[in-house]
């Protein structure tokens, strides 16, 4: 009989494992054989025994039969005894033969790769594999002749022969299984094992190696992916994160890092509802109540962020849920755009709109005051000539109509103030520019302030030691100043302070501008500055609109701040205010510096009212009626001879036929046929040393379309008085 080799399979991670060889059956027959012999041998000894001692016939015959039925018997059952066990064995034998063919052809069938392996890295034995991979020759290093009697040196790269040899050891001595990775160099590209070594006996393990190689191809493959997918996700302009549901970063971008300030260990500590603006939160965890009950399947939002630095910053945020394999919400993946910028420029895109209806507003109720302005003018000289005329002659009038007139006039008065608040907030009122120094006329206008706002209010004033020139109507300044003046006051019902500041500034760039609207370049600066109630920002909103206040009603006609905006912006100049409730207001005023020399300004004698007739001959030209009528007899009652024309082609004609004898000609600029200077131009071909004076009640706008505005004209702006009237006259004829 031969040794057999047999193999026993057992599940371990990587394949099966070999035993050690057992004998056949014949020692175990052999061992049978001898029993059988040894107890035949002492039956018939004892036989021998039987006859030599006991002697006598009868008991020889005894032992005889005795000897015979027991050696019989003895060799029979020893024979078939012997028999039974040889074909028992032969079958187990058989039975062995059969199963370890079956092992033998599993284990070659088997894809893995089995060494049986001594402590030195001697194969003893491979299970050859039944086909071979693509592309190896059937004398590769796979073949068991050129494995099987070899070290591992022979078949295996140094590096991994080192490897296997380390491995070897360390199971011997730890009698503990150990499972590694190799690449090995049998094709190309390279195939890559993965190997489980246990012990089999104590000098010798096994080594079962599976090609990972596609396993490996696909890992690596999937490392690719994952690779690319990181640096485009780390790339990117865009934050993005993974958030659990309850509102942790389990993953975070460097830009999303970048985008809020934090470290990437520090956002994973936090949950983005801490790090979203109030404002911005409920709407947020809305959508993601309706994301998580499925009613939407994503959402995008705008919505900010708080920085660490405490700002915030506008993002677009788009979320969606991530579901697990049995649907239930597993985390949340969000792509954050920062869109500050844009929001940026949506937000001044906004305020510039609102600046430019606003303006388009206020534009609009200018040019209604403009034209309004000069018939309404036209009708207060009338009412306040005629009124001036009837109170010259008080002794003809009684108590009552003296009273009387006087609130004629009274109102009159403050109708034509009201029309110059008008045209001031429309910039259409007509200014005598000079170039001035503010610290010269707020001295002046302190003493009037300190009357005029009371008592209970300090006025402190701080003047810029050497303050810059500027180009302005010095009557329009004090006006500004007074306007202020008395918003602050009514701002302080129970007192305060009213501080009245002037400085030089320069605006070097755009970015020491509080305010877009101001450009670059140098400025006087007026600021009046209160310490009364102060203001919200729905009434900063409306702050210079016309006829809007907060006073009580009959306290203001609403046209003071109005009149400041436009005064200011008519002069080039621009006012910015700052305000909160509880902590008064600031109104500073922006005047561009002027660096011309400074204009001497023509002192005018006074004219005491004997000096205010004369004999001359003046044409007035006016084609309002009551105007023309009421100007003609007020001349008339001073001594002027008085020459009427109520049209172009009257004028035209007086003048050609008193030529030389005109003097002074007192003519309206606008006019139906002809407007006041072409017409003076034609009448002054025939008396060509007439001086002339222009009136009308025109904006600026309408009269230095017509040239009356520039140096050399002489202008009366309607509703004037009849003193002002005559004073003008009487200047002109005099030069």
């Amino acid at each position: 009989m031969r040794f057999v080799t047999t193999l026993t399979l057992k599940k371990e991670s990587a394949g099966c494992i070999m035993t050690t060889p057992t004998p056949s059956s014949l020692p175990m027959i052999r061992r049978d054989a001898w029993i059988v012999f040894i107890g035949w041998s002492f039956c018939i000894i004892a036989s021998l025994f039987w006859n030599l001692h006991y002697s006598k016939p009868m008991m020889s015959v005894l032992g005889h039969l005795v000897f015979w039925f027991m050696g019989n018997l003895g060799i029979g059952t020893a024979v078939q005894y012997l028999s039974r066990r040889v074909m028992e064995q032969e079958k187990i034998e058989q039975s062995l033969v059969e199963s370890n063919a079956k092992n033998c052809t599993l284990l070659d069938a088997l894809p893995d790769q089995i060494f049986h392996l001594s402590r030195q890295g001697i194969c003893l034995d491979y299970n050859a594999p039944k086909s071979l991979p693509p592309g190896i020759h059937p004398n590769s290093i796979l073949n068991p002749e050129n494995i099987i009697g070899k070290s591992l040196n022979a078949f295996l790269t140094a590096e991994v022969a080192t490897l296997f040899q380390e491995n070897i050891i360390k199971t011997l001595d730890t009698g503990q299984s150990q499972t590694f990775e190799c690449k090995i160099n049998i094709s190309n590209p390279p195939e890559y094992f993965e190997t489980y070594m246990g012990v089999s006996t104590l000098n010798a393990v096994i080594a079962v190696m599976r090609n990972i190689t596609r396993r490996k191809q696909a890992e690596m493959d999937l490392y690719d992916v994952a690779a690319r997918l990181h640096a485009t996700v780390e790339q990117t302009p865009m934050g993005f994160t993974h958030a659990l549901l309850d509102g942790h970063y389990v993953f975070v971008n460097h830009r999303f890092c970048n985008m809020l300030g934090y470290t990437e260990q520090e956002l994973l500590q936090r949950t983005y509802q801490s790090i979203t603006h109030p404002d911005d939160l409920n709407l947020d965890l809305e959508l993601v109540q309706k994301i998580m009950t499925e009613e939407i399947q994503n959402y995008s939002l705008e919505k900010r962020y708080i920085r660490k630095d405490g700002s915030f910053v506008w993002t677009n945020i788009s979320v969606i849920l991530l579901r697990d394999h049995a649907n239930n919400p597993s985390y949340f993946i969000a792509v954050i755009e920062d869109i500050s910028q844009r929001k940026q420029v949506e937000i001044e895109h906004t305020a510039l709109q609102q600046q430019l209806l606003q303006s388009q507003k206020m534009e609009s109720v200018g040019r209604l005051a403009g034209g309004v302005a000069h018939d309404f003018n036209n009708l207060l000289s009338v009412i306040l000539g005629y009124s001036e005329m009837l109170l010259l002659d008080t002794n003809s009038l009684n108590h009552f109509a003296q009273e009387s007139l006087h609130e004629i006039q009274k109102a009159g008065d403050r109708a034509k103030i009201l029309t110059k608040q008008l045209l001031a907030f429309g910039r259409k009122q007509i200014l005598e520019i000079k170039i001035i120094d503010l610290n010269l006329i707020i001295p002046d206008i302190e003493k009037m302030l300190k009357r005029l706002i009371g008592e209970d209010v300090e006025v402190i004033t701080q003047l810029a030691p050497t303050l810059g020139m500027i180009k302005v109507d010095s009557d329009q300044m004090e006006q500004i100043l007074l306007n202020l003046a008395v918003n602050a006051r009514d701002a302080m019902p129970e007192g305060g302070k009213l501080i009245i500041e002037t400085n030089n500034l320069e605006i070097v760039q755009e970015s020491d501008n509080i305010t877009d609207s101001i450009p670059v370049g140098q400025y006087v600066t007026l600021t009046v500055t209160d310490t009364g109630c102060g203001m919200d920002e729905e009434t900063l909103t409306h702050l210079f609109e016309p006829f809007y206040t907060t006073k009580d009603r009959g306290r203001g006609s609403g046209l003071g701040l109005a009149t400041v905006y436009g005064i200011v912006k008519q002069h080039g100049g621009e006012i910015v205010v700052q305000s909160e409730l509880g902590k008064g207001s600031s109104f500073r005023i922006y005047l561009p510096r002027c660096f011309e020399s400074t204009l001497v300004e023509k002192s005018s004698e006074d004219i005491d009212d004997a000096t205010l007739k004369g004999d001359e001959t003046l044409l007035v030209v006016e084609d309002d009626v009551s105007l023309r009528q009421m100007v003609c007899h007020v001349l008339h009652s001073r001594g002027y001879r008085v020459l009427e024309a109520i049209d172009v082609k009257d004028a035209l004609h007086l003048a050609s036929e008193k030529r030389d004898k005109i003097n002074l000609i007192l003519s309206d600029v606008i006019m139906p046929e002809l407007n006041g200077p072409a017409l003076v131009e034609k009448m002054q071909a025939f008396c060509p040393n007439a001086k002339v004076i222009y009136m009308s009640g025109y904006s600026d706008e309408t009269i230095a379309h017509h040239g009356i505005l520039e140096e050399g004209y002489v202008f009366i702006q309607k509703p004037f008085t009849l003193e002002g009237l005559l004073k003008k006259i009487r200047q002109t004829l005099t030069v």
